[in-house]
């Protein structure tokens, strides 16, 4: 029975996602509210992954998104793309080149590889 009432709320918090008029937070935590409700979630244990690096890494990503888009530093960024030759090739290319040149830096929530020596 708890399978089916947590699968509920993941199709319903994934119907509220895709139908857009609420924030995905808000359904994120009504999701956990409904959970705790009945009981499937422990009241003690409801909001102890918020602390988390990875959920802290998140919400940080998600603040400076928004504040690179109300600075217009998106706009720049899309003038720059703009100028870019139509051609699919030079525009791959360009997308390729940040993409690398981000991914490629070390990340702290990335653990290091163990040896296995």
């Amino acid at each position: 029975m708890n399978e089916a009432i947590v699968f509920g709320v993941l199709i319903a918090a994934l119907a509220l996602f895709v139908w857009g008029k609420w924030r995905y937070d808000i359904v994120a935590v009504l999701a956990l509210l409904v959970l705790t409700i009945v009981g499937i979630v422990p009241t003690g244990e409801a909001y102890q992954g918020v602390g988390h690096p990875a959920v802290i890494t998140v919400a940080a990503v998600l603040i400076l998104c928004r504040a690179l888009y109300d600075s217009g530093v998106v706009d720049v960024i899309a003038a720059w793309y703009a100028r870019i030759p139509e051609y699919l090739t030079a525009r791959i290319a360009a997308l390729s080149g940040i993409t690398a040149g981000r991914t490629g830096s070390p990340h702290r929530t990335t653990p290091a590889p163990r040896s296995r020596l």
